[in-house]
């Protein structure tokens, strides 16, 4: 049974809107402490001081930056919902119950038809037996009839109107409690490695919480809030390349993975993953037994540079590639372009496995357009080998961007 209390209702978001407000001027001015005190290079010197201001930035400012992304997107919630209640009842003490409008007012109305349609047909019945004497027009109901009929359509729209609100507001409210379920694995997790020896603050480095599933999830929270502000030249394009650098380094790749499997979702860019992107990357979770399946059932395709269907995204296309070719090793090592007429001769354009068979590298020329080249020789050379290219939407200057960021 649903209720709609709008006074209550008002009076409890007012109370947390103005709990929000005081949470997000209490963290704004501990961000802006943070701030300072990470930027104190010439007063607090040493490694064990560098270590903990790297600490306080790596670990202490993205959480109070998805803290506060947080908040705003509940105070956000909040506004439409009491935006939406005005609507669905305006009054200020207005108060709606689905069991007394299915109930009371529904047999109320049936009851009123009946009264209505006796006395009608009572009077009628009247008129005609003294239509010798006097001739008058019967009387008619019809107007009455279709007043309860409409009272009956508006007490079922009032009723689905309630259902509506109730599972609109209800569904994004869920989505905000994931995010504080994110936070809270976050601020669990960190005291743990602390015990278990895997951090220290006084000898942090920012690599130590950049691969921890927790840290991933806290990263795709912050690129989300960024997202729809950059343009296709912007930072987003280097948390693309980043991503996709973590897809090809052993254990790291495995571990990202296991936060898109789960979230559905790039833990770097924060981009919604498609549904084959999200299987592929539930396989690079097992070991990459289905990657070499795959890779396997593809030698039948024929003999030279096999072309796949262009793909959106750099993203996108490493995720293939992270399919075809599985795990590179843990001894994988950059592959540099060899190509003196290439953009990217002499420059980190990929990585191959430490033998050498096997490599992945980054690609431009004006027939495909950017592209993941693929080149695998653990088969033999020659007719054996197995040389992929996957093309993705870019340009030159695309291509030029990225092997920047390759190369940081």
């Amino acid at each position: 049974m649903k209720v709609v209390d709008t006074y209550t209702l008002r009076q409890a978001i007012s109370d947390i809107q103005e709990t929000i407000d005081k949470q997000t001027d209490q963290f704004t001015k501990l961000e802006l402490t943070i701030q300072s005190f990470v930027s104190l290079n010439s007063s607090f010197l040493g490694r064990a001081g560098e270590s903990i201001r790297s600490f306080y930035q790596v670990a202490h400012l993205p959480f109070i930056q998805s803290f506060k992304d947080f908040l705003q997107k509940y105070q956000l919630a909040l506004q439409q919902i009491d935006q939406e209640l005005q609507s669905l009842e305006p009054y200020l003490y207005g108060y709606i119950r689905e069991d007394f409008l299915a109930g009371d007012v529904k047999q109320g109305l049936l009851n009123l038809e009946r009264t209505v349609t006796s006395l009608t047909d009572t009077a009628n019945a009247v008129l005609t037996s003294v239509q010798d004497i006097l001739y008058l027009p019967p009387l008619s109901d019809a107007h009455v009839l279709q007043g309860i009929h409409e009272a009956r359509i508006e007490t079922d729209t009032t009723i689905e109107q309630v259902y509506r609100f109730d599972h609109k507001h209800t569904e994004a409210l869920n989505l905000l409690q994931t995010d504080i379920q994110t936070l809270t694995t976050y601020i669990n997790d960190t005291p743990k490695c602390s015990e278990t020896g895997q951090l220290r603050v006084s000898s942090f480095t920012p690599g130590q919480l950049t691969y921890r599933t927790s840290h991933l999830w806290l990263q795709t929270q912050i690129s989300e809030s960024v997202s729809d502000q950059e343009t296709p030249s912007s930072p987003s394009t280097w948390r693309e390349a980043g991503s996709a650098i973590l897809d090809f380094l052993p254990f790291f790749g495995n571990i990202k993975a296991g936060v898109e499997a789960l979230t559905g979702k790039d833990a770097i860019t924060g981009r919604h993953l498609e549904g084959w992107e999200r299987v592929l990357a539930g396989a690079a979770i097992i070991g990459g037994s289905l990657a070499k399946g795959v890779s396997r059932g593809i030698k039948g395709i024929g003999k030279g540079e096999q072309v796949l269907d262009k793909v959106k995204t750099y993203e996108q296309a490493r995720n293939k590639v992270l399919v075809l070719v599985g795990d590179l090793g843990p001894n994988s090592q950059p592959y540099t372009g060899k190509l003196r007429s290439s953009t990217g001769y002499g420059q980190v354009v990929g990585r191959q496995s430490a033998d050498g068979k096997v490599r992945w590298r980054l690609d431009y020329d004006p027939n495909k357009g950017t592209h993941i080249n693929i080149e695998d020789f653990r088969n033999g050379k020659g007719a054996n080998a197995r040389k992929i290219a996957i093309p993705f939407e870019g340009n030159e200057s695309t291509f030029k961007s990225l092997l920047k960021y390759l190369n940081r």
